[in-house]
């Protein structure tokens, strides 16, 4: 190869100004490139990795890099590392400008791993890059803590949680988004009031405050309650209108599995009676109405339940109170058992409730996110890792730059 090739050839590898080919080896057999690079200038002084300084070289030591593979090929890059000697800092291991600290792959090469696990599972792009999938997490975990690392929170006011399975067996981890901006700043491991505690531990570690935190927005969660007293006294907690309409649909389809040995005609209506009236079409809402019409529990309870949705469209807090005295006193002399449930569920919870008239906060933000993340996780057929699911999220629904 002439010297004009090797520039070429040097160019392509991205390995900078103070780097050149001094030879390439092609192995048929091993279906490998192995290219041998060294200093450009005899005798070249490298900068010390600590303090910068421009140092003379102690000596070199020999170390290997997979980079972008050559056509079919592998390509190694094989090179003397050298160890600056400096006044200040010592004998110091240089880092060149194409390769990370005690990487064994070139930054070209992580760079197109990263692209791919973008739109691809880890162990997908593992395969297509010919390496081992804990490699990859190793570096996909790397440079998403670096990211995460910069991370300002110094403006964040508004909270929403929620956890997400990550695997079968009850195993969760826990969400915290920005509610402002529907970027993810924090997710661990589990789903009791000990994750709050991390999360503003995280938080301050980026320039938050516990005291700047006004709103929070949950299920209706005992671990998220408890722990939310705990560590943001003073924030506002508003429990999410979808998980309360999903409680009081839960009493609905109970009350319907009670009276489908009585009445045929709810058999296989579940999904009917559990829409919302709003989205059915003239034709399922006239069914709805004779269902209900031959049904007086049944009645009762969906009756109830679209009352509580009706809480939702009043446009003042006060008007909301009002509503909900008159429905806990329907509720409750109702003389359903899901009913009355419900009702008391929602007592203890009122206040928490009530708040979405004033802070309008739902875990929409969340659920959107959630399923972003189930879909990468259902491609990755679980994670067995809580560290890779939380990696996954940062990368997915953080708003990161690598």
């Amino acid at each position: 190869m002439d010297e004009m090739k090797k520039d070429d050839f040097g160019r392509i590898l991205l390995l900078g100004k103070e780097w050149e080919v001094m030879l390439v080896e092609v192995s048929h057999d091993k279906e490998q490139v192995d290219v041998f690079v060294g200093p450009k200038e005899r005798g070249q002084m490298f900068g010390c990795p600590c303090c910068g300084k421009a140092c003379k070289v102690h000596d070199y030591r020999e170390r290997t890099w997979r980079s972008l593979d050559v056509g079919a090929y592998k390509c190694i890059v094989h090179a003397g590392l050298p160890r600056t000697d400096c006044p200040k800092c010592g004998v110091k291991q240089a880092i060149p400008d194409w390769a990370r600290e005690y990487s064994r792959y070139t930054l070209a090469f992580e760079r197109r791993c990263i692209e791919m696990i973008r739109d691809m599972p880890v162990a997908v792009a593992a395969r297509l890059m010919r390496m081992d999938d804990e490699s990859l997490w190793h570096m996909l975990e790397h440079f998403v803590e670096i990211a995460m690392s910069d991370a300002d929170m110094s403006g964040v006011r508004r909270v929403g949680m929620d956890e997400t399975a990550r695997q079968k067996g009850h195993r969760y981890i826990t969400i915290f988004a920005d509610m402002d901006t529907g970027n993810v700043l924090f997710a661990t491991a589990g789903k009791d009031s000990e994750t709050i505690a991390r999360f503003a531990d995280h938080l301050e570690a980026h320039g938050g405050k516990k005291e700047n935190i006004t709103a929070l927005c949950s299920d209706m969660s005992q671990a998220f309650i408890s722990g939310a007293k705990a560590v943001f006294p003073e924030a506002k907690m508003t429990f999410d209108k979808f998980h309360v309409m999903k409680l009081a649909g839960d009493a609905v389809d109970d009350v319907r599995r009670e009276e489908n040995a009585k009445n045929a005609a709810l058999v296989n209506k579940r999904y009917l009676l559990l829409s919302n009236p709003r989205n059915l079409d003239p034709d399922k809402r006239l069914e709805v109405e004779q269902l209900l019409k031959d049904n007086s529990r049944m009645m009762m309870a969906y009756g109830l339940r679209e009352s509580l949705r009706t809480m939702y469209d009043l446009d003042r807090r006060s008007f909301a109170e009002r509503h909900m005295e008159i429905w806990f006193r329907a509720a409750e002399n109702s003389l359903i058992p899901q009913v009355k449930k419900l009702a008391a569920t929602i007592r203890i919870h009122l206040d928490g409730i009530l708040e979405w008239h004033d802070s309008k906060l739902t875990t929409g933000v969340l659920e959107g996110l959630n399923s972003i993340i189930q879909t990468a996780k259902r491609m990755a057929r679980g994670y067995r890792n809580p560290k890779n699911m939380i990696t996954m999220v940062y990368l997915k629904a953080a708003g990161i730059h690598l």
